[in-house]
C-alpha cells in the first residue's frame, strides 16, 4: 500500500492535479521505477503492475512492449536462480502474461522471435518446483491461449502442445522411483487439464 501511494503521489505531483493516478499512469510509473538500478520494492511494484495492466489500453501496452518486456526479462534473469526467487518470479510471470494478452493473436505478431521468447518465459516454469511460480505460469499461459482460441488462432496452441509432448515423452513409462522427469510430467498434466479447452488444434473451416 505504501509503494502504491508513493507512485500515486509521484504521478499527481508530475501533473499538478489532485485526481488519483489512472491505470495507465500507474503502469508507466511502475515500469520507470522497476528500471531504476537501486530500488528495494520489486515484488510490490510487480504486484501493482499486475493489478493495473488488465485496465491499461492495449494500444499503450503494445506501444511500450519493448521496454516493458526488457525490464521484466531483466528481473527474471536476475532472480531466476537467486534466493527469494519464489517471491519475485510469480509477479514477473503474471506481468508477462498480462502484457502478452494485450497483443493480437495474428501470425505476424506471434511469428516474431521476441514474442515467442517472452511466452517461453512462462513455458519454462510450467513444471517449476515452486508451486507459486508454477501456478502463475499455468494461469498466464492458459489466459493467453484462451485469447488465441477465441480468435481462432492455433499456432501458439501447437507450440505448447509440442512442448508438453516433449516433457511427457521424457518420463519413464514405469519409473522405479520418483524423479525430476516424473515430477515435471505430473505438473504438465496438471497444466493440460486446465488448458485442454484452449488446445483445439483443428484449423477452422
Amino acid at each position: 500500500a505504501a509503494v502504491r501511494a508513493a507512485l500515486d503521489e509521484v504521478v499527481r505531483s508530475a501533473r499538478s492535479t489532485p485526481e488519483p493516478a489512472s491505470p495507465s499512469e500507474l503502469f508507466a510509473a511502475g515500469v520507470t521505477a522497476l528500471q531504476a538500478r537501486r530500488q528495494q520494492h520489486t515484488p510490490e511494484l510487480l504486484a501493482i503492475l499486475a493489478s493495473e495492466l488488465p485496465s491499461v489500453p492495449s494500444e499503450l501496452v503494445r506501444r511500450k512492449y519493448t521496454p516493458v518486456m526488457q525490464v521484466l526479462r531483466a528481473i527474471h534473469a536476475a532472480n531466476r536462480d537467486a534466493d527469494g526467487a519464489a517471491e519475485v518470479l510469480p509477479g514477473v510471470l503474471e506481468c508477462v502474461g498480462h502484457v502478452l494478452s494485450h497483443l493480437d493473436a495474428s501470425a505476424a505478431t506471434w511469428g516474431r522471435p521476441e514474442t515467442l521468447q517472452a511466452f517461453n518465459l512462462l513455458v519454462g516454469h510450467m513444471h517449476d518446483e515452486a508451486s507459486a511460480v508454477r501456478a502463475r505460469a499455468h494461469g498466464a499461459a492458459v489466459a493467453i491461449l484462451s485469447c488465441h482460441a477465441r480468435q481462432r488462432s492455433h499456432a501458439l496452441a501447437r507450440h505448447v502442445a509440442e512442448y508438453c509432448a516433449g516433457v511427457l515423452s521424457a518420463c519413464p513409462v514405469a519409473p522405479a522411483a520418483p524423479s525430476a522427469a516424473t515430477s515435471a510430467a505430473l505438473h504438465i498434466l496438471a497444466f493440460l487439464c486446465a488448458a485442454f479447452p484452449t488446445l483445439a488444434l483443428d484449423e477452422p473451416r
